[in-house]
């Protein structure tokens, strides 16, 4: 989506409801303001509602008209490590490990609730062998609470100059040594399984921004094809003994489009 069509959805729209993640901080809640602040300018009917924030930001230019009841949507993921309260922030540790200095107890300390992995990059380095080896990903990090890997697909997208899409999957050049890598859906969703994910996340194809409506239409047709292989595979690999996670709970993506 550009900057174009949010202006263009936020003129059509007759109503906007601002969200945060859960125990939002300075940044969201300010971030939140303004832009309702804005929306109002704009003689926009807008509301920002908060369930639970820190009297610390009632300074801020009309925190008073934040509302802590009404339409805003929320929910909760039950998953075998935990429940995860959405919307969620999930903190990004690409290689099981959170870029800063924190460790998996700090996580905890701080109310984290989902943590998300890198299946392309954990695959090239140590190896999701390796990992699964040391008892998946949990073991592999010190975190004992939900965890979510991506697919792989945006890695392979972001690999343009070295990458050839086909039915079976994607042929790509490792960004670390240049060796020749084949990912498709069958194979995505068993380096998740050796990782031990809590969520796992359908291999997909990102299509670059802009791209060509037909272009668009076939890779999103594609992706579900794909998608249904990623399903029936995770279901096997869930069945086979000695597999570290057989709970793998499945996110399935699947675009409007595919519908056309």
């Amino acid at each position: 989506m550009t900057l174009d069509n949010i202006i263009e959805e936020i003129n059509n729209a007759s109503s906007i409801v601002i969200l945060t993640h859960e125990n939002p901080d300075g940044d969201a809640i300010g971030s939140s303001l303004a832009l309702y602040n804005g929306l109002k300018q704009l003689e926009k009917n807008a509301d920002v509602i908060i369930p639970e924030y820190s009297n610390t930001y009632k300074f801020l230019p009309n925190a008073s008209d934040i509302k802590k009841e009404g339409n805003a949507r929320r929910g909760e993921f039950h998953t075998v490590h935990g429940t995860v309260q959405t919307p969620a922030f999930m903190n990004v540790a690409t290689c099981a490990a959170i870029k800063g200095g924190l460790s998996a107890v700090d996580l905890e300390q701080i109310g984290c609730q989902v943590m998300l992995s890198n299946t392309y990059h954990l695959h090239v380095r140590p190896g999701d062998e390796l990992v699964r080896e040391m008892g998946g990903l949990h073991k592999f990090s010190g975190w004992s609470g939900p965890i979510l890997t991506d697919s792989g697909g945006f890695q392979v997208f972001s690999l343009a100059s070295l990458r050839k899409i086909k039915e079976e999957g994607v042929y790509f050049q490792s960004h670390v040594d240049g060796r020749h890598i084949f990912m498709g859906p069958e194979e995505s969703m068993r380096i998740q399984s050796n990782l031990g994910s809590t969520i796992a996340m359908a291999f997909d194809e990102c299509v670059e921004n802009p791209a060509k409506y037909e272009y668009a239409k076939k890779s999103c047709e594609r992706t579900v094809r794909w998608l249904e292989r990623c399903k029936a595979e995770m279901q096997r690999l869930n069945s086979l003994p000695g597999t570290v996670n057989p709970h793998h709970s499945f996110i399935q993506k699947k675009s409007a489009l595919s519908s056309l």
